[in-house]
């Protein structure tokens, strides 16, 4: 949460360009050929839309070529009027009667985030075609829409995992309590890949809420499951993660017991020191690595004894992540 408030706190000068450099104008190659490019969206072959669609996107999130025209640059900064200007053809293709060019419309509106996008997004979620649905819902939680939380919490009682998943995934993506409360009983889903996207999605909300549903999943009889309410938990550093993440040390799935280590790592709790030096006996490579790399992350010195014996481990990946946890705690091996 402190990361996003630092980032949000430089968005007003990014948008409104103060302190930036000019935003840059469309080269001559792109000037002439955004005309012809809305024209085919709007009237050429069923291929022609689909290609022109993806190509205005392009243009909208500063994928340019060069003046020679045999390489393409990113720009930081494109104009709001272009940006503004494609997204309204987008949205108006996204009623074209090809599913394929509103699929691509729908995901080029997802790549450009502008939210006057959102109201034409959100009606194509009821589109005939589950893949544009799909899409739509895919790009409502890349635009970040608030007003979208109702429309996607009913898409998920559909009987369509795959929608269920989406919707959770954007859910996550928009955030609020709004949406945290329609997650929530995703984590009972009869389907593990929602159970899943479900578990990922309100550790990215941030909301603390969520540390009392996660720890139920960490026996979860699928892995991606308990991974992912690992993985939840440890961007929730400021609740009480401690011993639900402590537990999935033991975890049978050497994937589940990595992610741990490397939360508690990240949290900064000292009680963590004594788990984690006991998890460099573990008899995965990859649960060891991580270990180590975890204790010197958490900077206490009492590590240093049992990370120097790591420095002598078989594999040599934990070699190198042992000395390198030495260094940082100022006892090179």
């Amino acid at each position: 949460m402190a990361r996003l408030l630092t980032a949000l706190a430089g968005l007003s000068a990014f948008w409104t360009g103060a302190g930036c450099a000019p935003r840059p104008a469309l080269p001559p190659q792109l000037r002439h050929e955004m005309p012809e490019l809305l024209k085919r969206l709007r009237s050429g072959t069923p291929d022609q839309r689909q290609q022109a669609a993806r190509r205005l996107g392009g243009i909208a999130i500063g994928i340019w070529p060069s003046a020679s025209g045999s390489a393409w640059h990113w720009q930081e900064r494109v104009d709001p009027a272009v940006r503004g200007r494609v997204a309204k053809a987008l949205c108006a293709a996204l009623r074209d009667k090809q599913w394929q060019v509103r699929r691509t419309a729908a995901e080029m509106l997802g790549c450009i985030r502008d939210r006057r996008s959102a109201g034409a997004l959100r009606a194509a979620m009821a589109d005939d075609d589950p893949r544009v649905r799909l899409a739509a819902v895919a790009a409502l939680g890349a635009v970040g829409d608030e007003k979208a939380v109702t429309t996607l919490a009913a898409a998920l009682g559909r009987d369509d995992p795959p929608m269920r998943r989406a919707a959770a995934i954007a859910l996550g993506n928009i955030g609020g309590e709004g949406a945290v409360a329609a997650l929530t009983p995703l984590l009972a889903d009869a389907d593990w890949s929602v159970r899943a996207a479900a578990a990922e999605a309100v550790g990215r909300t941030g909301d603390r809420r969520a540390v009392q549903a996660l720890p139920a999943l960490l026996n979860d009889p699928h892995w991606l499951v308990r991974l992912a309410s690992v993985g939840a938990l440890g961007l929730l550093p400021d609740g009480p993660t401690f011993a639900p993440l402590s537990g999935a040390l033991e975890d049978g799935d050497f994937r589940v017991r990595r992610a741990a280590a490397d939360a508690l790592g990240q949290g900064g709790d000292s009680r963590s020191v004594k788990l984690l030096i006991d998890v460099l006996g573990d008899e995965h490579w990859a649960v060891r690595e991580s270990a180590a790399w975890a204790l010197g992350a958490l900077g206490d010195r009492r590590a240093v004894e049992p990370l120097k014996a790591a420095t002598k481990d078989g594999d040599v990946d934990v070699r190198a992540a042992a000395a390198a946890a030495l260094e940082r705690l100022g006892a090179p091996g």
